[in-house]
């Protein structure tokens, strides 16, 4: 990972932020990635004229450890210009490419896009809620859809893109295994909250949990072997367990497409939207992270879940499949297509 200073062969722009901080996570980051790498070969595109626009200090240092995995470069913004501000237009409009991707939950307005207009042939924006989505040449909502619907839009779970798509195979299921996140920021400290819960339950049991969250020290968990992951070990326990306790973000996903059984405690509204839309095709347990009585609640839907046959498709076709993930990433690639050899506007 390097910072650029020139700027001249650059193709494709991504416009989106990993974090420590509630509602941005590290989700929007990770996608951003899959459809880097995906053009990247798809167009034998060189790494170095790929570029990331990220903000990299405080809590945004994270994005900066996961782009030097992906060996992808960077051009650090300030991490105190709000986000679709004209301050952020005015520094991405200094970058000349053939395509712009914006990825991250939040309105963008007309004067906005107009900064940036002339500076990319082709622009993608993913989550995006206000009207002037419509602008883009692609826009996706597969997390958080809009009020207010356009024959342009792409809306609904159909269009995720997800790494497990990837995962072929035996997944190695390891009896009482437990997998347990709420994403790449734990906003609500519901991972030492479940693994208190676990006190009262009388099974030992090997919990898989991510590295990043720290090590929770709680009274009487001895009993249970605690295993923290790394962040590029994720789907390895992912696959390896037996029941996933997530909340309603990319992870639920996973969880699906890896056919776990799943006690979904969103952290977020869109989140409890989506667990509710979720549970009309998947068997789910959703567990209000706000209960009254909460661990035993928890206790009881525990024991339920891992008590019972894995029945996760229910009957209606599912929309969260491998060919619609396939589907998405051809649509992106013909709108990079039509950004080459074309003039900019």
């Amino acid at each position: 990972m390097k910072k650029l200073k020139n700027f001249s062969k650059i193709k494709i722009v991504f416009r989106c932020d990993a974090a420590l901080k509630s509602n941005v996570g590290t989700g929007h980051l990770y996608r951003c990635i899959i459809i880097a790498n995906y053009l990247q070969k798809k167009f034998n595109i060189k790494k170095k004229h790929i570029l990331f626009f990220i903000k990299t200090d405080n809590e945004y240092k994270i994005s900066r450890s996961i782009l030097k995995d992906a060996n992808f470069n960077i051009y650090k913004i300030n991490y105190k210009i709000k986000d679709f501000s004209l301050d952020e237009a005015k520094e991405i409009s200094k970058i000349h490419a053939n395509l712009l991707v914006i990825d991250r939950i939040g309105r963008v307005d007309r004067k906005f896009f107009e900064v940036i207009r002339k500076s990319f042939k082709k622009k993608i924006i993913l989550e995006c809620i206000s009207k002037e989505r419509r602008l883009f040449d692609l826009s996706i909502n597969s997390l958080v859809i809009p009020n207010k619907k356009f024959y342009s839009d792409h809306l609904g779970f159909k269009y995720l893109i997800l790494n497990s798509f990837k995962e072929t195979g035996n997944m190695n299921k390891k009896k009482k295994s437990i997998f347990l996140s709420f994403g790449g920021y734990d906003h609500n400290n519901l991972s030492e909250k479940i693994l208190s819960c676990f006190q009262n339950i009388n099974s030992k049991f090997e919990i898989y949990i991510p590295k990043v969250y720290g090590k929770k020290e709680i009274k009487n968990i001895k009993k249970h072997k605690l295993i923290y992951y790394k962040r590029d070990e994720y789907l390895k326990f992912y696959k390896k367990c037996e029941v996933a306790i997530v909340s309603g973000g990319l992870t639920l996903y996973d969880g699906i497409i890896l056919k776990k059984k799943i006690i979904c405690i969103p952290q977020y509204q869109h989140q409890l939207v989506n667990a509710k839309k979720i549970n009309k095709s998947y068997n789910i347990k959703i567990l209000d992270k706000n209960a009254s009585n909460f661990k035993k609640k928890f206790k009881s839907i525990f024991y339920k879940i891992y008590d019972s046959k894995l029945t996760n498709i229910k009957k209606r076709k599912s929309l969260i499949n491998k060919k619609n993930f396939k589907n998405t990433l051809e649509m992106i690639k013909k709108i990079y297509e039509t950004s080459v050899n074309r003039r900019t506007i």
